[in-house]
């Protein structure tokens, strides 16, 4: 139930911060607790976790790490879903320029981040840009 991970999910990060160190855990729970909240359709608050877990994991793992590319693509999809697309496409083509740096084209995490671009783009009723994203171009 998603209400529950949601519940669970704030305890562990509450008593998280009450303990000094161990950010990676605290980004962790950050990202999950944004997909329950993105779920739930409270984006606000699913937004609000993807960017502070975005910002802890970019400080402790780095931009490259697959865990902040993941968050990254989380919170962009995250926007997409509360249609503040300028935000998401911008996260969105920076987590792919990664992805495709790391990994190339044909990596599974890019192909499906150019089907993601896509959706953003025929989301926000641009479908030149979507078809283009879904053809891999």
């Amino acid at each position: 139930d998603t209400d529950a991970a949601r519940d669970r999910y704030a305890e562990c990060l509450e008593v998280r911060r009450g303990i000094e160190g161990d950010e990676r855990l605290e980004a962790f729970l950050l990202h999950q607790l944004a997909s329950c909240h993105h779920d739930a359709g409270a984006l606000d608050d699913a937004i609000r976790c993807g960017e502070e877990g975005l910002a802890l994991r970019r400080e402790v793992l780095g931009e490259d790490d697959e865990s902040t590319l993941s968050t990254m693509r989380q919170l962009g999809l995250h926007l997409q879903k509360a249609e503040r697309f300028d935000e998401s496409e911008e996260l969105l083509l920076e987590a792919y320029d990664h992805v495709l740096r790391l990994y190339g084209e044909e990596h599974t995490n890019a192909v499906r981040m150019r089907i993601e671009i896509g959706l953003l783009y025929e989301a926000w009723g641009r479908p030149d840009e979507a078809e283009a994203w879904r053809g891999g171009e």
